[in-house]
This record gives structure tokens, sequence and C-alpha cells, in this order.
């Protein structure tokens, strides 16, 4: 639901949510249910970036 207002957030609200940028677009044969399925399962953008830099560095160590 949307936070003030009488309405769900649309897909795209959803994306900027899990921090995606303003131009990802997913699929357009995708349901409207898939793509809602899609985005609560993803894992949102800016933490995956920092846990694959932090694996970098570590793994950068080591070589």
């Amino acid at each position: 639901m949307h936070p003030y207002k009488a309405r769900r957030i649309s897909a795209s609200e959803a994306l900027s949510l899990q921090t995606l940028p303003a131009n990802f677009e997913l699929p357009p044969e995708m349901t409207l249910t898939d793509k809602f399925k899609t985005i609560g399962n993803g894992v949102p953008y800016i933490l995956s970036s920092g846990i694959a830099k932090t694996m970098y560095d570590y793994l950068e160590a080591f070589l």
C-alpha cells in the first residue's frame, strides 16, 4: 500500500524502493503479479553492491 494515498504502489515505485536506477525496466511481457514477485524477491541494489565490493576487497587481499 502507498504510505499516504489510497492506492498500492506502482511497480516503478517498488523498484525505486529497491534502490534500482530510474531507467531500470522489467520485461513488458511480465504480468503485474510476476513483476511484484520479482521485485519482492530482489535484494536492494545498493546493499548487493556494497556486499560485492566488500567481498572483492577481501579477496583482493589474497591475490
